[in-house]
């Protein structure tokens, strides 16, 4: 029959094919008459004649008389238009087989379980009809859905067997990896032995995840199970026990007169095996056993000459021919073999089925013993075992006589009811448990299995350790999904006290507030409320501290006061405070009169020093945090995180990582001196800083033709350095000059400034004047136009009088709505921390920048028609990237983003992509990335990454790696770097560096010791605070122009003397003082 054959039973809806094997298909299907699930087993070969079919209707119904608890049971057997098929018990669960191909190796504990249990229905097959299954391998097993074992197919090797031989052929059944050698022999007697050794073989498989002899040909194997060896379990699984190892040794003996005498001794050795006790059996001589002995399971012995027993000798050529022969057609479930004689099996008799023999009695002695089992049973109600062993008694002493067979009908009602009553004592434990597992009270539940001790708890012990074992798998789940959801709730309240510390550190405390109360509502942050209120009553403090400065100069109301001011020092008598501002009197002295003026002090115009110092001294959370902000603000990182270090844990660790330092100060004063140094280079020195000045004496200096290749040369290096800083924007015009050798191009028209003043102040009442900034310092041609205060909430009718207005940067801003904004032909424009809450649609605004950095917007829609190079979308709370994916971005920001590693394949697409920022993301690859032709990533605080394999593929002249997880630097050997963060990391060694032009290095906070690799490179920026190296010799000559390092005056000062180019050290001007260790 063609496997692909639709399959048409009378009386069966056949639903579809489950599996198909070399002799057989399998189906589930749904029996009509009673509509139950049935599985129904078709065999391939097909009846040839009357003969045939008779035969196996006969075998098959005898095949279906074995109910036990744990045979897989065979309700029907039939022939229709001369198919053979088998109606079986339908299993919703799973074969061992497929257990082990998915977790490799099962637990000692649970094959035990198996085992015993296969071997308890095998003994039931044995006992009960001399039947042996000759093909137990694990998917012969089934494990239920309740978690019972059950044997499939036990029996249907002999119905198989009586139809899918030809004529003319022997046969003999089996799988090669788990047959025994009588087997492969062709022995005629085979009997409950060979079903051990399979069992023993299965159970090697299952602690091992290794089938015997895997690695060979069907023809090697059956070799190799006649006269090979395979290695000793405990060396394939070390966490063995010594009597698993014993038993399997024993059950795979090749003699089968050496393994075990009957069914009950394997399961007696079973059971002291799942308790962990040693065997009682005779030690076998060495190399008797299909498993060889390791050494560590014994101690070392003197070679033995070992004598083979009657049996086993060694196998003659002739008969390894015969077994070659027997292999070529090997096929997975049932083999057929067919070869020369001596025959196998006789065709009249079956090769599983062994009949009894036993002792005659006469009718009347076959009587007695009858009424006396029959007496036993009734005055010993419920001893079910004990009655089925005196009808045992009773079959086997009257052979031959009606008694014997009514004694074994008499068996079959006793095993009825004792499977029945097992049954009835299995369902009401089960109902227990499951009321405990649904109450998640799981460890009782197991109890309920392990612990039980009444009646048939004998019986019920396999199935009950089955049951706990599933309940602990059960268990095993919740656990996993409660640590999950733990986990994602400790992230969601991390990732607001992250915000929280940010928000914090860039003195945006009312941001803090915010977030925190916000964050009180969350119902998933429910068990976090105390800590969160408690968090938000603190900020809400600290915001108020300022009136600690206010309380310190209403004390010296009436008294002249000396105040050291941000601009310098001032001298003024204290008349009163109001409002964050000290009302004062200053002497004024004009020739031979002094005359009196009256001053207002703001608190934001004091020093940092004086700041500090009138808000008193103290430990508590509140004050350390607000000196802590003000120390950021002030550019004293070091004291930052100091104050910061002592406030309470909650906060603490958070506030000292999201101090970041003045890297990007640093780099923007860098741009700066670079650009300084450029123009000096090519006879310009335009003195102190100013953008039009610069661009003036540009123009103003006469360049000649060569001096103009080499001024655009230095300028499109330093575009390339630099492109990031924001300084870069400020100077394109000079730029411009002097790669064009004259002044840059003014933009066309004026804007009336006076009318942009009119138009926004008519519409914000506390709106000041002086907070509108207008000017040209932009990288486009025209106005910028910025207004960064909360004090804007309204645009008006700004688009009426913009006309020149190319940058629009409202920053900080109160603005929630754009809609005045449209019409404007805006090419920058800067949202940065304002309150907008949505974009309209820009589909008439020439945008090339867009910086939304940590604002509330949602929806990112409108974004999708827009053509920008470059978008900062920083602390945003965006959901895809798609939006993007088409934008000609040169320049991204996607610090702090909740994006995965799916999100970075969108930005694969983006060819133009040339500067990128994944810092504080919670990506784990940057593989999807590599083939961008990046010049500069940002992966500082992204502790979910550790491969960091594909940064030798880009071009990147800047890398960010700060507090990443990286440690050793080969990867970069050979990158055109420049500028390298590798802060608060594991690296140790800095010798892939090695000859690299580095320009600009942070080692802050690693353990590096070595600088030497350092040597020759031309270096302008050094941070090596909380570093100790050996030498600081490397440095010396170095042009480096900003140095920061932990203070160490007698190791350092002679290095220092060295560089002739330092203007900063730690941030302060070369010759200042510096603040003690």
């Amino acid at each position: 029959m063609p496997q692909n054959e639709k399959i048409e039973l009378p009386g069966f809806e056949m639903i579809e094919k489950v599996g198909q094997g070399g002799m057989a298909s399998v189906w589930r299907a749904r029996q009509v008459s009673l509509d139950r699930i049935v599985a129904i087993k078709v065999l391939l070969s097909r009846a040839r004649d009357d003969a045939d079919t008779e035969r196996f209707v006969s075998e098959a119904q005898a095949t279906a008389k074995l109910k036990h608890n744990g045979v897989l049971q065979i309700y029907d057997a039939n022939v229709h238009n001369g198919i053979y098929y088998f109606v079986m018990e339908h299993i919703a669960g799973y074969s061992v087989g497929e257990w082990i191909r998915r977790k490799g190796v099962i637990p000692e504990a649970d094959a035990l379980v198996v085992a015993e249990s296969v071997a308890t229905a095998l003994e039931y097959g044995w006992e009960s009809q001399h039947v042996i299954h000759c093909d137990i391998k694990p998917d012969n097993v089934m494990v239920d859905a309740d978690g019972s074992i059950k044997v499939a197919d036990l029996g249907l090797a002999r119905t198989i067997g009586a139809v899918s031989r030809p004529k003319d052929a022997d046969e003999v059944t089996g799988t090669p990896n788990y047959m025994s050698p009588e087997q492969v022999l062709g022995v005629h007697d085979l009997d409950f032995r060979t079903d051990i050794y399979s069992l023993g073989a299965m159970l090697y498989h299952m602690v091992t995840g290794k089938m015997l002899f895997e690695d060979l040909d069907g023809e090697e194997v059956m070799k190799q199970q006649v006269d090979g060896t395979s290695d000793d379990a405990l060396d394939m699984n070390p966490k063995l026990s010594m009597s698993i190892c014993w038993l399997i040794e024993k059950m795979l003996t090749k003699d089968r007169a050496a393994r075990y005498s009957d069914w009950k001794a394997v399961i007696t050795d079973l059971h002291k095996a799942r308790r962990g006790a040693m065997l009682a059996s005779q030690e076998l001589a060495e190399g008797a056993s299909t498993m060889k002995r390791s050494a560590n399971r014994t101690k070392p012995r003197r070679s033995l000459q070992v004598v083979p027993e009657k049996g086993g000798r060694r196998i003659p050529a002739a008969v390894w021919v015969a077994i070659a022969a027997a292999a070529a057609i090997v096929v997975v479930g049932i083999f057929v073999i067919t070869r020369a004689p001596p025959p196998i099996v006789d065709h009249d008799v079956s090769p599983i089925m062994v009949d009894p023999q036993g002792p005659g009695r006469d009718d009347q002695a076959a009587a007695q013993m009858y009424r006396y089992a029959l007496t036993w049973t009734r005055t010993h109600s419920g001893e079910y075992d004990k009655a089925i062993e005196q009808f045992r008694k009773v079959m086997r002493d009257t052979t031959g006589t009606k008694y014997s067979l009514m004694a074994r009908e008499r068996i079959k009602e006793l095993q009825v009811e004792m499977e029945e009553a097992v049954a009835a004592v299995l369902t009401g434990i089960r109902n227990k448990a499951d009321a405990l597992v649904e109450q998640k009270k799981f460890q009782e539940a197991r109890a309920v299995y392990e612990e039980y001790a009444g009646e048939f708890s004998a019986n019920t012990e396999a199935a009950r350790r089955a049951g706990a074992v599933a309940v602990q798998r059960r268990a095993d789940e919740y656990e996993v999904v409660v640590k999950t959801e733990q986990k994602r709730l400790a992230d969601e309240y991390n990732g607001v006290l992250d915000s929280i510390a940010m928000a914090v550190v860039d003195g945006r405390f009312a941001q803090a507030i915010q977030l925190a109360a916000d964050a009180c509502t969350r119902g998933s942050l429910s068990a976090k409320s105390d800590e969160l209120k408690n968090l938000e009553y603190m900020l809400r403090t600290v915001a108020t501290m300022d009136s600690k400065i206010g309380e310190s100069f209403a004390a010296q109301e009436g008294r002249t006061v000396n105040v050291p001011m941000v601009s310098g020092e001032k001298t003024f008598k204290v008349v009163s405070v109001t409002d964050r501002v000290v009302v004062g009197e200053e002497r004024v002295h004009t020739g031979a009169y002094t005359a009196s003026k009256r001053v207002e002090i703001r608190f934001e115009d004091l020093s940092y020093e004086e700041t500090i110092r009138r808000l008193g001294t103290g430990t508590s959370d509140e004050l350390l945090i607000k000196k802590g902000a003000l120390a950021v603000r002030a550019g004293e990182y070091e004291q930052a995180r100091e104050f910061f270090s002592k406030v309470s844990p909650l906060m603490s660790t958070r506030l000292m990582e999201r101090v970041s330092g003045s890297a990007v100060d640093h780099q923007e004063r860098i741009a700066e001196y670079a650009l300084s140094n450029l123009l000096k280079s090519l006879g310009i020195d335009a003195g102190e800083f100013d953008a039009a000045r610069w661009a003036a004496a540009v123009k103003a200096r006469k360049l000649s033709e060569a001096t103009i290749g080499e001024a655009r040369s230095k300028v499109e290096r330093y575009r390339r350095e630099y492109e990031t800083t924001t300084f870069l924007k400020k100077v394109e015009p000079v730029l411009e000059a002097l790669s064009n050798g004259s002044a840059a191009q003014e933009p066309a028209g004026e804007l009336d400034e006076a009318a942009v003043r009119k138009a926004l102040l008519s519409r914000n009442r506390s709106l000041n004047a002086n907070e509108i900034i207008i000017d040209k310092k932009t990288a486009f041609p025209g106005y910028r136009l910025a207004v960064n205060t909360d004090s804007l909430t309204d645009l008006g009718t700004l688009r009426t009088v913009s006309d020149g207005i190319v940058e629009l940067d409202l920053s900080n801003s109160s603005v929630r709505q754009l809609g005045a904004m449209g019409g404007m032909a805006l090419r920058a424009l800067i949202l940065a921390d304002s309150k907008v809450s949505s974009l309209p649609l820009m589909v008439d605004v020439p945008l090339e920048l867009l910086n939304l950095r940590n604002t509330e917007i949602r929806n990112f829609m409108s974004l999708s028609r827009l053509r920008l190079k470059n978008l900062d979308l920083g602390g945003t709370k965006i959901q895809t990237l798609d939006v993007i994916k088409n934008m000609p971005l040169v320049v991204l920001n996607l610090e702090r983003v909740e994006i995965d590693d799916r999100d970075l394949s969108v930005l694969s697409e983006i060819g133009t992509l040339a500067h990128l920022n994944l810092s504080g993301t919670k990506i784990t690859t940057i593989s999807p990335i590599k083939k961008l032709r990046l010049q500069t990533l940002e992966l500082g605080g992204c502790r979910s990454l550790n491969d960091f394999s594909s940064l030798s593929d880009m071009p990147l002249s800047r890398l960010g790696l700060s507090r990443d997880g990286i440690s050793d630097l080969d990867i970069l050997r050979g990158l055109p770097l420049t500028r390298l963060d590798i802060s608060h990391t594991k690296v140790t060694s800095l010798e892939p560096l090695r000859g690299m032009a580095l320009v600009s290095l942070n080692l802050r906070g690693t353990e590096v010791t070595d600088l030497t690799p350092l040597k020759g490179m031309p270096l302008r920026y050094v941070d090596c605070v909380g570093v100790t190296p050996n030498d600081w010799g490397p440095l010396a000559g170095m042009p480096i122009q900003d140095f920061y390092f932990s203070p160490q005056p007698q190791a350092i000062l002679p290095l220092l003397r060295t560089l002739s180019d330092l203007r900063r050290i730690n941030g302060r001007a070369w010759g200042a003082p510096q603040p003690a260790n």
